[in-house]
């Protein structure tokens, strides 16, 4: 089944310019834009009202996680072999955060150079109980808070006929969303950069610079956020599930799973439960706070003009320089 979604982002921003000619050769360009990067994304009204309430369809069980939706009376995504799948969707979706952005740019001009160099710093981020990132190829696995079955011809015990299963409730797996966390993501990221433009004679002009990037992942201000990392799982802990029941009987529910950081940061006391509760502090392993390496790339580039034609002079710290015209 296709669905409309309505995307709402009433977003504001605003910025404040100051360009100072500090000399007849020295100019000073600083601009600061703050945003609210706000983001309401849900389904169609007349589309939820007539094929998206799981009442209509008299679906009625049980949810594994009560009290958890955002939406009780709504469809689970159902797929089948055979059959296009029926996507109940992870919506809706709400999510608002400030973006920050200060540049600061000088140029001088002296004889026949002109120097340009500045600096750019973003902090941005998101408050949402929307990123629950859930891979939906692994068997059982879902984005939709209020379920998923999955109908397929090899069911052990079924009738070999993935929709004839459906009928008699003989589902392969089921998956469903808890409780969406309510995380405050943030990141600061650096732009620095130096060039000079150098005329060297009316016909031959030479530019070239260096730049430094920093663009670190965002991270979880509280820390209330975990990933499974296969270099931390230990065979000898793996959990089993009884089949019949579906819960964990022995082994280790959090094996491989891995938090931020080394320790809760103080912003979580009072606001993440298990913060508190000393038998997750083995689940630190020191990873950076994003749970991933921060990106630095420095580099340098020049480019010579001799007169109408061009030749670009590309370098690389780790490379050299060509003069291949392509960088």
């Amino acid at each position: 089944m296709s669905r409309t979604e309505v995307a709402d982002r009433p977003n504001q921003s605003a910025t404040l310019s100051w360009t100072w000619s500090v000399r007849n050769n020295f100019i000073n360009e600083f601009n600061a834009s703050p945003t609210a990067d706000v983001v309401n994304i849900d389904l169609n009204d007349d589309q939820l009202s007539k094929y998206q309430k799981r009442s209509q369809y008299g679906i009625n069980y049980t949810y594994l996680f009560p009290g958890t939706k955002v939406r009780d009376d709504k469809i689970p995504t159902i797929l089948m072999d055979r059959i296009s799948t029926n996507d109940g969707s992870r919506l809706p979706l709400y999510s608002s955060g400030p973006i920050y952005l200060f540049s600061d740019t000088m140029t001088w001009i002296k004889g026949t150079h002109m120097f340009k160099w500045g600096v750019v710093f973003e902090r941005s981020g998101k408050t949402t109980t929307t990123r629950s990132n859930v891979s939906t190829t692994v068997p059982g696995a879902t984005n939709n808070a209020n379920g998923s079955f999955e109908f397929r011809d090899n069911r052990v015990n079924g009738t070999g006929l993935g929709i004839a299963n459906a009928a008699l409730g003989l589902f392969n797996n089921y998956g469903e969303v808890g409780t969406r966390a309510y995380t405050v993501w943030r990141a600061t990221a650096m732009d620095a950069f130096f060039q000079d433009t150098w005329k060297v004679r009316p016909n031959f002009t030479l530019e070239y610079g260096i730049r430094y990037v920093l663009w670190p992942p965002w991270h979880a201000l509280w820390g209330n956020i975990a990933q499974f990392d296969p270099s931390y799982y230990d065979a000898t802990k793996r959990a089993v599930v009884d089949r019949a029941a579906g819960y964990i009987v022995s082994g280790d529910q959090y094996n491989g799973i891995v938090l931020p950081g080394d320790s809760w940061p103080d912003s979580a006391k009072g606001r993440v439960p298990v913060a508190s509760d000393p038998q997750y502090d083995r689940l630190f392993r020191g990873l950076p706070d994003g749970l991933a390496p921060t990106i630095r790339m420095s580099g340098n580039r020049a480019s010579a003009s001799p007169g109408p034609s061009i030749r670009r002079l590309c370098c690389a710290p780790a490379s050299g320089c060509s003069t291949t015209g392509r960088c």
